[in-house]
């Protein structure tokens, strides 16, 4: 992974909408829920790469929706936070956890909610 990271780009986008968003193979979103739906409408072509969006209630955010409504892939927050959570158990327990099995429970769980 830090082979990948060391040959990576990053760009800090300005605040408005941008066809660099539709162009980047990760866009990730770690801003506060709903400030990003504003350019919900403006996503007209199929984004190139994944959107990651932090935000894991309430989902989908409008962004988030219209990104996989183009076809392209989206990561929600809630995978992050299961994720964090899986790790603080095994950090604070000691435990070898198997982390598909309890992940894809916790997901399936959280998302009934």
């Amino acid at each position: 992974m830090q082979d990948s990271v060391l040959k990576s780009t990053l760009n800090f986008l300005p605040w408005k909408f941008d066809r660099t968003l539709c162009e980047s193979e990760l866009v990730i979103n770690t801003t506060p829920k709903g400030i990003l739906d504003s350019f919900a409408n403006d996503l007209t072509v199929k984004p190139l790469g994944t959107f990651f969006d932090v935000i894991y209630d309430s989902w989908p955010t409008a962004f988030a929706a219209a990104w996989t409504k183009s076809g392209s892939s989206v990561i929600s927050g809630l995978d992050l936070l299961i994720a964090q959570g899986i790790e603080q158990i095994r950090l604070f327990t000691g435990m070898d956890i198997e982390i598909r099995e309890i992940s894809a429970f916790l997901k399936l769980e959280l998302s009934s909610k």
